[in-house]
């Protein structure tokens, strides 16, 4: 068997969350996602689904945080709520201000939104964000579900 030596000492221990600020980010991986959640407030399991980008800070309010990666869920199952907020920051890192949105949907409506967990194939437009910056106005709220957890609040807006 082969012997491996990984360095722990590289590597986050959690994801950290940012403090109210404003940050840039590298978005530098995309993967899809597919696992059962269970609800802790009604013990309902679900399937939950989407994409996963993970975010390199680059700059920003607080220098301790550059380099950090931060995982961004864009989550496809639960409706149009959940994908709205999902496409302000696929607006924001293809160069859309939000109040551009007319123009966002113009131009990429015919794109190829579709992703498939089990083979992790993103479409074109899903794959298109991979490599672009974006900025965030950030900060954090209890989670509405289990008020143990805090949860990161971005207003992501374009470079």
């Amino acid at each position: 068997m082969p012997r491996y030596n990984p360095d722990l000492t590289r590597v986050q221990a959690g994801i950290p969350l940012l403090p109210k600020g404003d940050f840039e980010f590298s978005v530098n991986e995309g993967k899809t996602f597919s696992r059962q959640s269970t609800d802790p407030a009604t013990q309902e399991t679900k399937d939950v689904y989407g994409i996963q980008y993970n975010l390199q800070v680059m700059s920003g309010s607080d220098d301790s945080f550059i380099g950090k990666i931060i995982p961004l869920q864009i989550y496809a199952h639960a409706g149009d709520a959940a994908l709205s907020i999902g496409k302000r920051f696929v607006m924001a890192a293809l160069g859309f201000a939000l109040n551009d949105e007319a123009n966002f949907n113009e131009k990429y409506a015919d794109g190829d939104w579709n992703f498939d967990t089990e083979d992790q194939i993103l479409g074109d437009m899903w794959s298109s964000v991979i490599g672009t910056r974006v900025a965030a106005s950030t900060d954090q709220k209890v989670d509405k579900r289990d008020h143990t957890r805090m949860n990161q609040v971005f207003n992501w807006r374009p470079i």
